[in-house]
C-alpha cells in the first residue's frame, strides 16, 4: 500500500468518525476493488483491529485535520 493509498482510507473512515490506525487493512480494500478482485455487491468485511489513539499526532497530520477529528 502507498501511503497516500492508506491516507484516502482514513479520510474516508474519518468522514463516518471511524478513528482507525494507519495500519487498517481499509486501504486493501480499495486495491481489491480496483483489481476486480471483488464486487461492489459482495459482501466483504474487513475487522479493523486497532484504532488512531497511538498514532493521533501522524493520523491528523495525514489526513490534513486541524484537531478536531
Amino acid at each position: 500500500m502507498t501511503e497516500d493509498e492508506v491516507v484516502d482510507a482514513l479520510k474516508r473512515l474519518a468522514q463516518r468518525n471511524i478513528f482507525a490506525a494507519p495500519t487498517s487493512a481499509t486501504a486493501a480494500l480499495d486495491k481489491l476493488l480496483k483489481r476486480r478482485a471483488i464486487r461492489e455487491t459482495d459482501i466483504t468485511v474487513v475487522i479493523i483491529t486497532g484504532n488512531g489513539m497511538k498514532a493521533a499526532a501522524t493520523v491528523a497530520s495525514a489526513v490534513g485535520d486541524d484537531g478536531g477529528l
